[in-house]
């Protein structure tokens, strides 16, 4: 049997984890009423800033007078979205993401990241394009980051994703294709380009 060796920090650990958990359950009860997830303390409201977007991109071979609307489309962080809601929302949403595990935060922002980075990376090059192309290269995006968001929509709804190196792994072989689809963006995204 491994022996398993305290120290000092351990109580003090112990102590902010259960002061945490308090906080939480302090707040749980108000967290419905702004559909805010009572386990992840986060909200699928803010995935709307990047549906918002791709749905932009979609239209774009359409209405190509929208690329002004789409030059303008910048990333939000999670609390700076919810600042445009009333006084209430904004407050239980700030307070709601400081309290949220960092077993559903962490991965989260990450994925929100990559696809924050991934749109404004492509609305840069939709800009320059025109006709077939547009259209191709408009899909090409919503087909990249309609996997980011639905993932981030998980996480938010309580599915654990673990990260190790910078790489996404998920414990679960019905999101397994979904992660190797996330994974395979991410590397595209961060890879040397020529």
């Amino acid at each position: 049997m491994p022996q398993v060796f305290y120290t000092a920090e351990m109580p003090d650990l112990d102590k902010r984890q259960a002061a945490l958990e308090t906080r939480r359950a302090a707040l749980r009860p108000r967290l419905a009423a702004v559909n805010i997830n009572p386990v992840t303390f986060l909200a699928t409201d803010y995935l709307n800033h990047f549906n918002e977007a791709v749905m932009l991109v979609e239209m774009l071979p359409d209405a190509p007078e929208l690329i002004e609307e789409l030059i303008a489309w910048r990333p939000k962080d999670y609390v700076g979205h919810f600042s445009a809601g009333s006084m209430a929302m904004r407050e239980i949403a700030r307070i709601a993401y400081e309290l949220a595990p960092e077993r559903y935060r962490i991965p989260f922002d990450f994925v929100t990241r990559v696809a924050s980075r991934r749109l404004r990376r492509d609305i840069a090059l939709l800009t320059g394009v025109a006709g077939g192309r547009l259209a191709h290269e408009a899909n090409q995006t919503a087909l990249a980051v309609r996997p980011l968001i639905a993932l981030a929509a998980a996480i938010v709804n309580g599915r654990e994703v673990e990260m190790h190196s910078g790489r996404i792994v998920e414990g679960t072989a019905a999101t397994q294709a979904c992660a190797t689809m996330v994974q395979g963006e991410i590397d595209e995204l961060f890879a040397p380009r020529d």
